[in-house]
């Protein structure tokens, strides 16, 4: 079974298939999601685990639990140190999208923003002003990790909205 087909069987959006196989053919994503470099195996989903992609030695991963989901982040060498990203897809996507943006050069704005709206629109993220707006607001905050969790878990699971608290950052 191919890893895509193991990934929509998981459950995971078509959008998020595209991120997790690459196959977007958006250069913006190379770096933060590449191919998963640690499986159980050779295989995508061991159990509860959805191997989705990883950048330098952490992985991120979709974690069933019950009927629920969640999205997490694990360094290869600590497996055990869970950190939980988002309980929804938009908010998985809020975190990786404040890093996309922070990766940039931003010499040509307007280039980069457009770059940003499209790799956006592939992926099916909302939210990119919002992200946009925390990254200029915290992207140097010494508490910036805090700051990045709270707000990826405002998302709500069924409508990809904020659960408000909208002025907390």
């Amino acid at each position: 079974m191919t890893r895509e087909l193991q990934l929509r069987e998981f459950g995971l959006t078509p959008q998020l298939v595209s991120l997790c196989t690459q196959r977007t053919e958006m250069d913006v994503f190379d770096f933060r999601c590449s191919d998963p470099i640690w499986y159980s195996n050779g295989a995508t989903v061991v159990g509860d685990l959805a191997f989705m992609w990883s950048c330098c030695d952490s992985m991120v991963a979709c974690r069933k639990i019950g009927h629920e989901a969640d999205f997490i982040e694990f360094d290869i060498e600590e497996p055990d140190q869970i950190k939980i990203i988002s309980m929804s897809e938009q908010g998985l996507l809020f975190n990786l999208f404040v890093y996309l943006i922070e990766d940039q050069d931003w010499d040509n704005e307007e280039c980069v923003l457009k770059m940003l709206r499209k790799a956006a629109s592939v992926v099916g993220f909302c939210h990119l002003e919002d992200a946009l707006a925390f990254q200029e607001v915290n992207g140097n905050a010494i508490n910036f990790h805090e700051l990045l969790n709270v707000r990826t878990n405002q998302f709500s699971k069924q409508s990809g909205t904020w659960d408000g608290l909208t002025d907390a950052w």
